[in-house]
């Protein structure tokens, strides 16, 4: 609404100066114009003008007529299935009238429809909290927020690219049920297992430096995935598993991951949880492709944008164990050409049997650039809380930056069928040169969702 303020204050200014300008011309019509008072006069008629103008350009014509036409054209275009259009029409309603309840249900429809459920369910908890709204259309709104699907980490490792959601709505418009979605993909990456690119190390030795040098190259292979995963209202399941192959060196290896999470308390069941919050428990099992394994137990506070999780997480192989604390916030700017989904999160790691942890903050976003187009970016930086080794860079503390980029483009083969493909390009920089690494690669995925 800040635009309609401003315009009703370049009326008044208009006004103003009108009045000021009418006594002036007045008193100089009334004695004799000299020709220092023409340009003077001129310049006042200009001005006026232009002032006018913007006062003009700046009032909206009937901004109530024009959200409700907006609205009717909205529905129009959804009911022909013209999606991209509703979208920019409801965008449209919601910016001339916030107040429109019946747009901001049928905008949540929408980013559901179009894989967003986290911005679906952010648009319809502002109806839920809003105290005017009545009793029983809330929880009609409360069954449609529990509809909508979870998002969940992807099955790809650091540096791939998320699959996006699809489907096309029910007859009645409500939002997609949950369903099983499985994915098949094959990928080519220039350094799957992120090894440096440095030809040496220098080792601190006895208060010298040694150069060491490094025998192991980044070499390019590919990587063949399987992926399942299951969400519902209460909980949800997601395995996965990788098989790499690197040619040139004759190297096979496997990674896999198995997740499952579940609600174990709302705000309904336990209203010591803040209003509209809900508490789950998750555990995940995962092994990489060095045959590490790492498992992780704990739970995460959940109130619509905001994530809040305590881990647990123990690795055998490394007798390593600790904590991990993290909070998320989810954020979505639907509006404009290139509308934006993305996450802030922050997170401290710490060690039970070791002086070693962590600070790590990290963005991901992901803007919508076409119909069925996606740009992704990743950005981390982490910190760590005491030296890595004695041996590596006069035993200083590592330091990380790493950026990821990709583009996805998704072809639907049908209602619930599409080939998804990827490229990205990665880069990670640090203080120990033993953890710089750069990665590209495309990657092509047949995703397939049923009930």
């Amino acid at each position: 609404m800040g635009h309609l303020r401003g315009g009703h204050g370049i009326v008044r200014a208009w006004r103003s100066w009108r009045a000021v300008g009418v006594w002036w011309v007045r008193q100089a019509m009334v004695s004799t114009l000299t020709a220092r008072s023409v340009p003077v006069i001129c310049a006042w008629i200009a001005f006026c003008g232009v002032v006018q103008g913007a006062a003009h350009a700046a009032t909206p014509l009937n901004p109530i007529e024009d959200a409700l036409a907006a609205y009717a054209e909205a529905r129009q275009a959804s009911a022909a299935g013209q999606w991209d259009r509703a979208e920019i029409l409801l965008e449209r309603v919601l910016m001339l009238m916030p107040e429109h309840a019946e747009a901001r249900i049928d905008f949540a429809v929408l980013m559901a429809r179009r894989g967003q459920p986290e911005t679906a369910r952010q648009l319809l908890r502002g109806l839920i909290d809003d105290p005017r709204t009545p009793a029983d259309y809330r929880q009609r709104l409360l069954a449609m927020v529990s509809a909508l699907p979870r998002e969940q980490p992807s099955p790809r490792p650091e540096g791939g690219l998320k699959a996006a959601t699809f489907g096309r709505p029910s007859a009645n418009g409500s939002p997609p049920r949950a369903v099983w979605r499985g994915e098949a993909s094959w990928l080519v990456s220039t350094n799957p297992l992120a090894r440096t690119s440095a030809s040496e190390l220098l080792l601190t030795v006895g208060g010298g430096t040694v150069a060491l040098p490094l025998a192991t190259r980044p070499e390019a292979g590919h990587v063949t995935g399987l992926a399942l995963s299951r969400a519902t209202a209460t909980g949800g399941v997601d395995v996965s598993f990788q098989a790499l192959a690197q040619p040139a060196e004759g190297l096979e290896a496997s990674a896999h991951r198995l997740s499952l999470w579940r609600s174990l308390l709302t705000h309904e069941s336990w209203p010591m949880l803040p209003a509209g919050a809900e508490l789950q428990g998750a555990v995940q099992t995962q092994q990489g492709f060095d045959g590490l394994r790492r498992h992780t137990a704990g739970l995460m506070l959940r109130k619509a944008a905001y994530r809040l999780s305590l881990l647990h997480y123990a690795e055998p192989g490394q007798e390593e164990a600790g904590a991990l604390l993290r909070y998320e916030h989810r954020w979505a700017t639907p509006r404009g050409s290139w509308p934006t989904v993305g996450a802030v999160m922050l997170e401290r790691s710490a060690s039970q049997r070791r002086e070693q942890g962590y600070w790590r903050l990290g963005v991901v976003t992901e803007s919508t650039v076409s119909a069925s187009g996606k740009l992704q970016l990743q950005l981390t930086a982490q910190q760590d809380t005491a030296p890595y080794s004695v041996l590596l860079e006069n035993n200083a503390k590592r330091r990380l930056f790493t950026g990821y980029v990709g583009f996805e483009q998704q072809w639907n083969l049908g209602d619930r069928t599409a080939l998804v493909g990827r490229l990205f390009a990665g880069r990670r920089l640090s203080n120990l040169a033993l953890f710089d690494f750069q990665d590209a690669g495309a990657q092509l995925a047949w995703v397939q969702l049923w009930r």
